[in-house]
């Protein structure tokens, strides 16, 4: 029985990825095995030495913070540290 993998898109262009084992063979030995996730569009993939697929999956699929829109209260807090930084250092800004 065949597993289901769900990966998600690519976080960079939207487009589809790969699950794909890269294999370290002599004389037709498989001496190693890593696995990574790329993305089928712009090719971007999870790098490094995985050695097995969930992990590969589970390191794609993962996502941060970063570009999630942030909540009024955050974007207040944040607009408040901001301002205080630029009192510290004497300068002006503007919100934009």
């Amino acid at each position: 029985m065949s597993k289901i993998i769900m990966l998600k898109d690519c976080p960079f262009c939207g487009g589809q990825a790969s699950l794909d084992p890269m294999e370290f063979t002599t004389d037709g030995v498989v001496l190693d095995r890593i696995w990574f996730v790329e993305c089928d569009d712009c090719h971007v993939s999870t790098g490094g030495e995985v050695h097995n697929p969930d992990e590969a999956v589970a390191l794609w699929n993962r996502r941060t913070r970063l570009g999630s829109p942030l909540t009024e209260r955050e974007e207040q807090d944040m607009l408040l540290v901001i301002d205080k930084l630029f009192k510290i250092l004497g300068m002006e800004y503007d919100y934009w």
